[in-house]
């Protein structure tokens, strides 16, 4: 175990100090927070988002049935003006300007009023968690786009296969592999750095990115149910969306640890970075689309819980726990299958 550990810190040392991935740790810090600061969605709407916003200000709350019979009666209004102005029996032009105008924001009115019901009514069939009625079109959009950390992937990405790869690039292994105990301690040595370099890489990034969401939403979104959110209406964990955040960040990091084992597996099998970068981003879009297509099962697919927060739309607490359970499984198995193929292929 002493050599495990002093071989650990060894490979540690070399791979941030002595290959220099420092200076890539701190670009990946500083993409991460670029991308949470900068990202900026812009999805169009058939409405008026900042009328919607008024409307969402003014009905706001939780949920209830005397709210959403208000936002009928504000509709039907709004449809009452659309409908029954008729320009073609007016003939003063200063009066058709101004019934154009109204009739323009009656339109833009039931259009926003449109939305908002619909969303009211989605609501409605989560009742029982007390979802809340609030302004979130940017929030769900940047979730949906950019809640998976894409920083810390790229990360391992390059982290792993410089690690596993680098004492046969500069002709070390004849020299640090003499023996079968000394090849099975530094591959395990090896194993441990990818797993945790991995993981320490992805907790940071998660920390960043929580950190800086709660900045722009100001805390206010993070602290509602997660039914309140847009998308997630059918979500049967209970809690706020920070809570569901927290949640989804366990199961990414639990997800990191079988990810880094497989680049690892990659990393023997290949030999090559462009192969194992190729490989892994190929696996990483084929599991992407098949738990989009068979999301009642995306627990069996390793990098659903790479997806980000969207992927546990329809999740419930003991999903979330069955799902941790068995990327833990996958993981020990793919540690045994890394170990095994790298002392072999070496």
């Amino acid at each position: 175990m002493n050599r495990i550990f002093t071989s650990y810190q060894y490979e540690l040392k070399k791979l941030l100090f002595v290959r220099k991935g420092w200076i890539l740790l701190l670009g990946i810090f500083l993409l991460q927070i670029a991308m949470a600061l900068f990202a900026n969605p812009s999805q169009e709407y058939v409405f008026d988002k900042e009328l919607y916003a008024e409307y969402i200000e003014l009905f706001s709350g939780e949920y209830s049935e005397e709210t959403a019979q208000k936002i009928e009666e504000e509709l039907q209004s709004a449809e009452k003006i659309v409908n029954e102005t008729d320009l073609t029996l007016i003939t003063n032009a200063e009066e058709i300007e101004l019934l154009s105008e109204q009739m323009i924001l009656a339109s833009m009115k039931r259009n926003a009023l449109s939305a908002l019901q619909s969303k009211y009514i989605e609501l409605s069939k989560c009742k029982k968690y007390h979802p809340i009625l609030t302004y979130d079109l940017e929030f769900t959009e940047y979730i949906a786009k950019y809640g998976i950390n894409w920083a810390s992937l790229i990360g391992m990405l390059f982290f792993i296969p410089m690690l596993m790869l680098g004492d046969k690039n500069c002709g070390m292994e004849q020299i640090l592999f003499p023996t079968s105990t000394g090849r099975k301690n530094i591959i395990s040595s090896k194993l441990l750095v990818g797993m945790t370099a991995s993981l320490c890489i992805t907790t940071v990034c998660i920390v960043i990115q929580l950190f800086v969401m709660g900045i722009r939403w100001n805390f206010g979104l993070l602290n509602v149910p997660i039914q309140s959110i847009s998308g997630f209406e059918k979500c049967q964990i209970e809690g706020t969306v920070l809570n569901c955040m927290i949640a989804c960040s366990v199961i990414q990091i639990f997800s990191v640890a079988s990810l880094s084992m497989i680049i690892c597996i990659l990393s023997s099998l290949l030999k090559k970075e462009p192969a194992i970068f190729s490989a892994t981003v190929i696996l990483i879009l084929i599991s992407a689309f098949l738990t989009e297509k068979f999301s009642s099962v995306s627990t069996l697919f390793i990098f659903s819980a790479m997806l980000g927060i969207s992927s546990i739309k329809t999740f419930s607490d003991n999903q979330v726990l069955v799902l941790c359970f068995v990327l833990l499984i996958k993981t020990v198995i793919l540690t045994i299958s890394a170990r095994y193929l790298a002392n072999r292929k070496i």
